[in-house]
Order: structure tokens, then C-alpha cells, then sequence
């Protein structure tokens, strides 16, 4: 997918969320046909047109039931969502001085909570199954990561998702400059991380 960037070690402080042979380079990483930074994404019944605001890993071993999905870097959970399809985990990380956020969708079995200090070898989750994936659908077989450069917006909790304590704003980015306020392409990310 990104040829030519250079792997760095497994001890980058910034690691891809998935679980594949070398999380320290883009080398058999690739993205879903719709799962690219900035994409336009067309209006839905509840949903207005917007920008992606992240990127979709598409699911590296196809063959794979099982793909562990692991936090990029350390950092707290503020956030879970685990209600169906759009299951999400938020991370608050402080980098160089700065707070960002990562964002985590479309996970499965997910294993952390509010409050919990993670690293980027800790496993929060997995993507789903086959068998999920036949419940949900197939257009969720990928995770989808986002990194947020301003805080997320705090919800209050409800009965049916206790943990869920803050939202992006994924579906808010209608102009290219709405989403470069509050979001960076992860991509890029990674490989300014992976330089350093």
C-alpha cells in the first residue's frame, strides 16, 4: 500500500492498531476500497454527506477469524461504545506535549474500560468474526482508526451504553477545512511518528 517507508522497530512509541507481522510498517497493510482520509461519503436517511474522517484498515489474513486490534500508542481510555456494529474505543494519548485522541470502530470483544492505562502492546479488541459479520454485515470488515487533534465532545451515558462517555466527530466534516480542524490523516501520522 505505501512502499518505500522505511520499517522502523517494534519499539516505535506509535505502532498500527492491527494485528499483523510488523506494526512498525505499512508492508501488507492495506485499506478498504472506500477507506481513505478525506473520501467523500454520500448522505445517508439519518447520516448528511461528510468527510472520512479516518482511515479503514481492511482485514489483513482474510483466511483469519481472529485479528487482534491493539491500542497505537499509550494513553487512557476515556470512551466505549459496545452496542452492535459501530462498537468504539477512544484513547486519549499525550504526545510531545500535546493531547490527541485515537479513535477504534467496528470492534469486537472489546477488553478495556474507562480509566484504564494502556500501551501500544496492550489488546483492546479484535474485529469481528464471520459470524458477527453475518449478523452486521460484511461493509464492517475493517477497523476503522482515527486520530483527533481537538478533545472529542463529552456525552452523557445511558442505560444501554454505560461506558460511552465521549463522541467524535466523524460525521460532522462536511468541507475538507472542518476536518483538517479537528483531525489528521493517519496515515501521514504514522510515518511523521515512525521518522522521529
Amino acid at each position: 500500500m505505501c512502499a518505500g517507508i522505511k520499517s522502523v522497530t517494534a519499539q516505535s512509541q506509535w505502532l498500527l492498531p492491527l494485528e499483523v507481522e510488523n506494526r512498525a510498517s505499512f508492508q501488507g497493510v492495506g485499506l478498504t476500497n472506500i477507506g481513505a482520509f478525506a473520501l467523500p461519503r454520500k448522505s445517508r436517511p439519518t447520516v448528511s454527506a461528510h468527510l472520512h474522517a479516518g482511515i479503514d484498515f481492511a482485514r489483513p489474513a482474510a483466511d483469519k477469524d481472529t485479528v487482534r486490534v491493539f491500542a497505537a500508542s499509550a494513553g487512557k481510555v476515556i470512551s466505549v461504545r459496545t452496542d452492535g456494529a459501530f462498537a468504539q474505543i477512544i484513547i486519549e494519548h499525550h504526545d510531545r506535549g500535546k493531547k490527541l485522541w485515537t479513535v477504534y470502530e467496528h470492534v469486537a470483544g472489546i477488553k478495556v474500560r474507562p480509566g484504564e492505562t494502556v500501551s501500544s502492546q496492550t489488546n483492546i479488541g479484535r474485529l469481528m468474526s464471520r459470524e458477527e459479520l453475518g449478523h452486521y454485515g460484511s461493509q464492517f470488515n475493517h477497523l476503522h482508526f482515527e486520530v483527533m487533534i481537538v478533545p472529542p465532545k463529552p456525552l452523557v451515558p445511558t442505560a444501554r451504553t454505560p461506558h460511552r462517555y465521549f463522541m467524535t466527530y466523524a460525521l460532522e466534516c462536511e468541507t475538507e477545512a472542518e476536518l483538517l480542524q479537528r483531525y489528521t490523516n493517519p496515515l501521514e501520522f504514522f510515518k511523521v511518528k515512525w521518522r522521529q
